[in-house]
């Protein structure tokens, strides 16, 4: 919902900025629900949400350009 908000509300470069700056941990906790979880759900719902911020951070750099 916040990141909802960002993207209604805020320019690429600022929403750039909030999803390399306070982000970066989605993988780290990605690789604790695989270390730490056999529970399939968790480890598709954390793997989704990398991928998406990767493609986010990804789109966001092109339209910077």
């Amino acid at each position: 919902e916040y990141a909802s908000l960002l993207c209604e509300n805020l320019e690429e470069e600022s929403r750039a900025g909030f999803v390399s700056g306070h982000l970066d941990w989605v993988e780290d906790l990605r690789n604790d629900i695989y270390k730490y979880s056999e529970n399939h759900f968790y480890r598709a719902v954390a793997d989704v949400t990398v991928s998406f911020l990767k493609g986010e951070r990804t789109n966001l750099l092109i339209q910077r350009r």
